[in-house]
């Protein structure tokens, strides 16, 4: 196939040497490289935005620049500490290291105002983060219970129309501040008009519809 004839000369470093040098294979070798990169960096990519979800630092400076020493202190970080995340989400869009120490919002950060369905998911992925801290004992049914497992009370109940409000209100509460971005999404690839009722199936505390 020429899948296979693709695959035994990508894996020839000779032809990635020869790709690295020649136009237009230069150009594919560096989005495969780029790639490459992203995928052994995604966590660290993950990490670092999670610390800033924590920390709140988008809306911190959603009225604008504040001091680095000041998001340090408050974050209660070494200085140092702090400049690194900084800089690594400064790498991401999320924020932007200016003159006189001063930090802004990066084009993604900005992004994130506004939406707290972007951060309340955020905030959940670390339960998934811890349970694919060893994906193979996951995908091998050695880890017993999860993380997400134990989020999603209804997941393991026998009867989950039986569960207490208590029981699922967090992730409820998840799925309704998650809405606005998908319902935005869905009106804009339908019309509503030529119907009369809609129903939200297992519509939680009913979000969508709001």
């Amino acid at each position: 196939m020429l899948a296979d004839w693709r695959n035994r000369l990508l894996g020839k470093p000779a032809f990635r040497a020869f790709a690295g040098r020649v136009w237009p294979f230069k150009l594919i070798a560096r989005r495969q490289a780029r790639r490459l990169f992203d995928l052994s960096a995604g966590f660290v990519y993950s990490q670092v935005y999670m610390a800033c979800v924590s920390l709140d630092w988008f809306n911190r400076l959603a009225d604008g620049p504040v001091p680095l020493a000041t998001l340090a202190d408050e974050a209660k970080l070494p200085a140092d500490a702090a400049r690194r995340l900084i800089k690594a989400a400064s790498t991401l869009a999320l924020t932007e290291l200016r003159s006189g120490d001063q930090v802004a919002l990066g084009s993604l950060g900005a992004a994130m105002i506004g939406d707290p369905g972007i951060a309340a998911m955020a905030a959940h992925h670390h339960l998934l983060y811890a349970d694919m801290a060893d994906p193979l004992a996951l995908l091998r049914g050695e880890r017993g219970d999860t993380a997400l497992g134990d989020y999603w009370g209804y997941a393991k109940s026998a009867q989950p129309e039986q569960l207490a409000a208590t029981d699922v209100a967090s992730y409820s509460q998840l799925m309704a501040d998650s809405q606005p971005m998908i319902a935005e999404q869905v009106l804009s690839a339908i019309s509503l008009q030529p119907y009369r009722h809609i129903l939200d199936v297992g519509g939680g505390v009913g979000a969508f519809l709001d």
